[in-house]
């Protein structure tokens, strides 16, 4: 390999070195050991990167003829890869086809007397890296590039001078036609040879080299890829397949589908799914640390497509490895569970929902208790009231004609008062004792504040009783149980008033009561009900 400044210029093979041999007699040692590395190489040179697959370098070397490939990372040399290298990968992932199916047939041969000037010819002219010398029918040697290179060329010889059987490698090693690829390579890799000759018995039928395998892998690989990519293509399930830095390098049309893609170039040699199509974009790098981890199977991902459709897939996945184990890569199928996470979101909805409307219907079916509860309290009230109107009423009459007796009373003592003041001790000196003992008595009794007083105490317990007949006239009148289902005229004040007189007791402590009643006709109706219905409201 040359290299200036750090840079790859060129590389020089055997085959630079048997293109100025095959030039012939104008090129000679002399003019070979002044020539410079840059004036025989070949420039410029092909090269791979070390992430690229090893299939792209099988391509490589096989349409351009080389046996080596310079592997470059940005710009420097980190390694070569050769047809050696390639056979070994290649053969040991899929052992294929037997030796006859790909050996070459028409084979070079030369006879021992040949100059190595004709073989570096021949060999130029067909770009073949061999020939096999042969005498008579029979092949004892093969000539390659290495063996003119270090035979002849090293050691300064004339090869217009050197035949082909002073520097053929022999014996030959050759293998039947019914052997395997595999086998063929795995022999030439062991004794550290390029090719081998393929015989039937003592015929020479072929010759298979390490190019041979290295085509018919290459194609075979090819042809999976190819195989594998139209299945991939032709599945309904979607996939993808990324690199081992999570970039993408493949969608299926099933995977553009599902997520509304015009072109899958919207998301190739990019990051896997970029954040815009994550619901919640911190996922994403839980995503992708799981699936470097191995985690192959992941149960949902919260996603959405390119027009924001919400998107829900459960992942299958699977590790690319190369022959050394290493993670090459990564590959997966989605599949669409949309459908059910949506309806499971619905039927969690409708499920909320519920609760909610049977919370309300507790509340309605408490409030429609409560309801009956203060009606029936209301006819209960109703009853007691109609139960306490007489006896409040003989109460509130015996109250009246006490009220007369006591007043009789008050006068009588009264006029005995004035009497009193009439007599004269002094004239009546046998009364003086007894007046004594009266005016005693009166100021013990207090006989002038009783009677003072118990006017206004009458004044007071008559205002007591009109208010208990008011109240159990009013609670009768509210429940009107005595005409339920009975039409009759109402007047809207009176009830109002009665309800608010059964309420009081329920509003007198944080309520001002404001009445605005209008001057409204009577109108016919249920009584009971409306006053059951205005209770309700006020309470």
């Amino acid at each position: 390999m040359a290299v200036k400044a750090g840079q790859v210029v060129g590389i020089l093979t055997n085959r630079d070195f048997l293109k100025k041999i095959a030039l012939g007699p104008e090129l000679n040692m002399d003019s070979l050991y002044s020539r410079t590395v840059a004036s025989c190489m070949s420039s410029p040179v092909e090269y791979i990167g070390p992430d690229e697959p090893i299939i792209e370098a099988a391509r490589i070397i096989y349409q351009r003829g080389i046996r080596r490939l310079p592997v470059l990372k940005n710009g420097q040399l980190v390694g070569i890869i050769t047809e050696t290298d390639l056979t070994r990968a290649l053969t040991s992932c899929n052992p294929i086809n037997s030796v006859g199916q790909i050996m070459q047939t028409d084979v070079a041969v030369v006879p021992p007397d040949a100059t190595i000037a004709r073989a570096a010819a021949i060999m130029a002219e067909r770009r073949i890296s061999s020939v096999v010398v042969v005498k008579g029918d029979e092949p004892i040697g093969v000539v390659t590039e290495r063996d003119i290179l270090i035979k002849v060329t090293t050691k300064q010889l004339d090869p217009t001078e050197v035949t082909v059987e002073q520097v053929m490698t022999s014996p030959l090693v050759s293998i039947d036609p019914s052997y395997s690829v595999f086998c063929a390579a795995r022999i030439m890799e062991q004794m550290h040879i390029h090719r081998v000759l393929v015989m039937e018995g003592p015929r020479l039928v072929g010759i298979i080299s390490q190019r041979d395998v290295l085509r018919a892998t290459q194609r075979l690989f090819q042809a999976q890829h190819e195989t594998a990519l139209e299945l991939f293509d032709n599945s309904k399930s979607p996939i993808f397949i990324l690199d081992a830095a999570a970039n993408t390098i493949y969608l299926n049309p099933a995977f553009c589908s599902l997520f509304q893609l015009d072109q899958p170039d919207q998301l190739l040699d990019r990051p896997f799914l970029p954040e815009q199509f994550w619901q919640r974009p911190e996922e994403r790098w839980q995503f992708l640390e799981k699936l470097k981890q191995g985690d192959m199977h992941i149960e949902m991902l919260n996603l959405k497509t390119a027009k924001s459709n919400p998107l829900y897939v459960s992942v299958a996945c699977s590790l690319i490895r190369d022959i050394h184990g290493q993670v090459t890569g990564y590959q997966g199928a989605l599949h669409d569970i949309t459908a059910k996470v949506l309806a499971e979101q619905a039927s969690a909805l409708a499920y909320e929902r519920l609760e909610k409307a049977n919370q309300q219907l507790k509340q309605i079916q408490s409030q429609i208790v409560q309801t009956e509860r203060l009606a029936s309290i209301g006819q209960l009230a109703a009853g007691v009231a109609h139960e306490m109107n007489t006896p409040v009423g003989f109460v509130a009459s015996n109250f009246e004609a006490l009220q007369k007796y006591v007043n009789c009373l008050r006068q009588l003592v009264m006029q005995y008062e004035e009497l009193i003041k009439l007599l004269n001790p002094a004239k009546y000196p046998e009364l003086a004792e007894r007046l004594a003992q009266i005016d005693s008595l009166k100021a013990k009794m207090k006989i002038g504040f009783i009677l003072e007083d118990i006017q206004s105490l009458f004044d007071e317990s008559k205002e007591g009783l009109e208010r208990v007949t008011a109240i159990i006239k009013n609670l009768r009148d509210l429940s009107r149980t005595d005409q339920a289902d009975k039409w009759d005229s109402y007047n809207i004040n009176a009830g109002v008033e009665a309800t608010l007189v059964v309420a009081r007791n329920e509003l007198k402590y944080d309520t001002e009561v404001v009445k605005e009643l209008g001057d409204v006709p009577e109108i016919p109706a249920h009584a009971n009900q409306i006053n059951q219905v205005l209770l309700n409201i006020i309470v």
